[in-house]
């Protein structure tokens, strides 16, 4: 037990100077979208901000401390498989100040179509908007007609 012990002190020490201590970004490009990608030490968080135009402001690492409520209950799309539930793959790109878009999706998940989310408010499920949803701390823009006049009614 105790060389157990000793030889798993002495790989997480070896590989304490192999790997880095800082989040790893990363950039990738589809098209004339720019994504930049955050993932944490332990790459049990990842996070993507979505640019339009290749600048990000200098804030890229604290992308993984974004806390933002998601605009959905669930988000799916088809696939040859039938309907797929992709809402803890779009988990990741609920960052404050992205604007998810159709265009976006289809550039990342080039074999999904036909994008429907169940809205929050009215419990309803709606068909992704073709001008997309921008994500917000505060409120969701790019909300359907219905679930907007339940919140301002309520």
């Amino acid at each position: 037990m105790l060389c157990c012990k000793t030889g798993h002190a002495l790989k997480k020490w070896v590989l304490s100077y192999i790997y880095p201590k800082e989040p790893f970004v990363y950039q990738s490009s589809y098209g004339d979208i720019t994504i930049y990608g955050s993932i944490s030490l332990d790459e049990s968080i990842r996070k993507y901000k979505i640019c339009n135009d290749n600048l990000i402001d200098n804030d890229i690492q604290d992308i993984l401390h974004s806390n933002v409520e998601a605009p959905w209950l669930w988000i799916g799309a088809s696939s040859i498989f039938g309907i797929v539930d992709m809402t803890s793959s779009l988990n990741q790109f609920l960052v404050r100040g992205n604007h998810i878009t159709s265009e976006i999706l289809s550039k990342c998940y080039p074999y999904h179509w036909n994008w429907k989310y169940l809205d929050p408010v009215t419990l309803k499920e709606v068909d992704f908007p073709e001008d997309g949803i921008t994500i917000d701390a505060t409120r969701v823009e790019g909300l359907t007609e219905e679930s907007q006049e339940v919140e301002t009614s309520g």
